[in-house]
């Protein structure tokens, strides 16, 4: 350790308990938009580059099939949902038809029923005048 005099009067010396090492400087960065050219590299980086390259590229014809079939899926699946709605609506409507249908029915029996008690309340009034 070192004492580094400061030179003011009324301060003790500074002392050093550490070294301080520089950080290295950064190399600049590749614009994103250039592609890296094989005069850029030395041979051994441009033999790495290349797989890469055709690894992304074969990774991006992947993803863009993949992209496609999930398109078509999406299709077959709106259409699925069209003939969904189609069918539901058809259905809808034939409950409705039913329900009107059976809303008649059950007015016509309600008539017969009635019409049935009336008869029912008749022929006990008329069977005791004929026994008598």
């Amino acid at each position: 350790m070192t004492s580094i005099p400061t030179g003011l009067p009324m301060q003790q010396p500074v002392i050093h308990s550490a070294e301080i090492i520089a950080f290295p400087l950064r190399r600049a960065v590749q614009s994103v938009a250039s592609p890296v050219q094989p005069e850029d590299l030395p041979a051994q980086a441009f033999r790495q580059v290349l797989p890469a390259q055709e690894r992304l590229a074969r990774a991006l014809d992947a993803l863009n099939n993949a992209m496609a079939e999930q398109r078509a899926a999406m299709t077959a699946w709106r259409s699925a949902l069209a003939e969904l709605k189609t069918s539901t609506s058809g259905l809808g409507q034939s409950l409705e038809r039913y329900r009107t249908n059976l809303g008649a029915l059950s007015q016509g029996v309600a008539s017969l029923r009635s019409q049935t008690k009336a008869l029912q309340n008749w022929a006990e009034t008329a069977a005791p005048a004929r026994k008598a």
